[in-house]
């Protein structure tokens, strides 16, 4: 009786130390897991912009991209023409533009000197929507310390460091000029002198008549454009000698063009753009403003290019 009443003592405290020790690792897993999450968390924080190597090459490939165009576009007007054949390291930060917004914008800091209109040290700017990166811009100042301190002080999140090699600038290559993409431009050509009417009809009502569209003849040329550009221009060439370059966004599938923005094209800058944009012209047109009372009738005269 004796040696069963040991062995079931000994039991109860076998099971009590099993017990216990299941107990504590169960709350050791729990300290563990909740640690971990707490650092995943905090790392989350840190990581979840930094970009892998293909996302980095798509940011570079599309600053090479924008770049050039500009430059070709404006040539000896670019501010960007320093760029040419000089290569960069940078620091990438990071910040929303809008509280709600889709788009993510980029700064590239260039730690070594380039010379853009002036300011010894710049950042380039980059929107990134849907995967598509697009330069907009650069942020000039005339120390690579006083930019830094702006961006830390402006909320930019750094991300990482990476550089890039910038060319020679060549003439940007766009999609041939096939039956569909004449279609197209002919649907733009046609947004754009909706555009036209609307201002002409603006300009009857207003008493600043400078640069306005006047009754005459008007030349319309379509510049190509890349499937995932979200812009088109149109150069409208007047009977006064007066020119315009028309920017409009593009709407769902390109079928729909809006937000019109004209720009005069009469100083030496624009009117070297408006030579260039015709060279990758897609479409031209032409059309007649007539006036007949206080009406305009503009009959339209499609020609593909």
């Amino acid at each position: 009786m004796s040696l069963k009443r040991k062995k079931l003592k000994s039991f109860i405290v076998l099971s009590f130390l099993i017990l216990n020790l299941f107990s504590c690792k169960e709350r050791q897993e729990v300290n563990t897991t909740e640690n971990s999450s707490a650092i995943s968390t905090n790392e989350r924080s840190a990581v979840d912009y930094v970009l892998d190597r293909d996302e980095l090459e798509k940011l570079n490939a599309a600053v090479l991209r924008d770049i050039n165009d500009f430059n070709w576009f404006r040539g000896p007007y670019s501010i960007y023409e320093e760029l040419e054949n000089m290569s960069f390291s940078y620091d990438i930060y990071y910040h929303q533009t809008k509280a709600n917004s889709v788009d993510t914008t980029y700064s590239l800091l260039l730690k070594e000197k380039s010379y853009l209109k002036y300011f010894v040290y710049n950042a380039l700017n980059v929107s990134e929507h849907n995967g598509e990166y697009r330069l907009f811009g650069y942020s000039p100042s005339y120390s690579y310390e006083r930019l830094k301190e702006q961006f830390d002080s402006n909320n930019y999140h750094y991300l990482q460091s990476n550089s890039i090699q910038f060319g020679q600038f060549y003439k940007p290559i766009y999609p041939n000029v096939d039956e569909d993409r004449k279609q197209i431009g002919q649907k733009i050509a046609e947004a754009a002198m909706k555009e036209i009417e609307k201002s002409f009809e603006a300009n009857r009502k207003s008493s600043d008549f400078e640069n306005a569209f006047v009754p005459g003849s008007y030349q319309l040329y379509v510049r190509n454009f890349r499937d995932h550009d979200n812009k088109v221009f149109v150069v409208i060439e007047g009977p006064t000698d007066n020119g315009w370059i028309l920017e409009m966004s593009m709407g769902n599938e390109g079928t729909k063009y809006y937000d019109d923005k004209f720009t005069d094209a009469d100083t030496e800058n624009y009117k070297y753009i408006v030579e260039r944009y015709k060279e990758l012209c897609i479409f031209q047109t032409s059309m007649e403003l007539k006036r007949l009372g206080w009406e305009y009738r503009y009959p339209v005269n499609l020609k593909g290019f």
